[in-house]
């Protein structure tokens, strides 16, 4: 006897919420990296910075903004909130991670448990010199910007 599983496909397929969430994190992304450029400390490595955020934002702008799009406009904030974090967390990860590698390759590192907690150390210490008001501010609105522009879209093109 066959078992036989269904899966369910709807969560794949391309809608307009979707795509609106997409472009929208995506102008957000090439925003806040415009922002971050400005405000990094000296040294840090930002070699393939924009095309990496821009595949985060049309990651979270598909999974998080897209999928969760059409419940109505009390839930917009928490999840414009929920993709600006991400995406924050996205850029911070990217550039803890290269300036993690450029002290590896100078030996600065005892072990791999060292440079992956070095990872997150120097993801903390970039994040810290980004604590702006401006910066902030640019995320978390263009956060807000794009979820209502995706609930409006989920809403309009269902």
């Amino acid at each position: 006897m066959q078992r036989v599983v269904v899966r369910n496909t709807t969560m794949q397929l391309p809608t307009a919420a979707k795509l609106v969430g997409v472009l929208g994190m995506s102008a957000l992304a090439f925003l806040f990296v415009s922002a971050v450029l400005n405000w990094l400390p000296a040294g840090v490595r930002t070699v393939g910075l924009l095309p990496f955020a821009i595949s985060g934002g049309v990651i979270i702008g598909w999974r998080v903004l897209g999928m969760h799009s059409g419940k109505g406009w009390p839930q917009v904030f928490g999840l414009g909130g929920r993709a600006a974090f991400y995406l924050g967390l996205y850029v911070l990860f990217f550039l803890g991670t290269q300036q993690m590698m450029t002290k590896a390759l100078r030996m600065r590192y005892d072990g791999p448990i060292d440079a992956i907690v070095g990872v997150i150390a120097e993801g903390i210490s970039i994040g810290i010199s980004l604590l702006r008001l401006d910066v902030m501010l640019l995320l978390f609105i263009g956060g807000m910007v794009s979820a209502m522009m995706s609930e409006y879209a989920a809403r309009r093109w269902p």
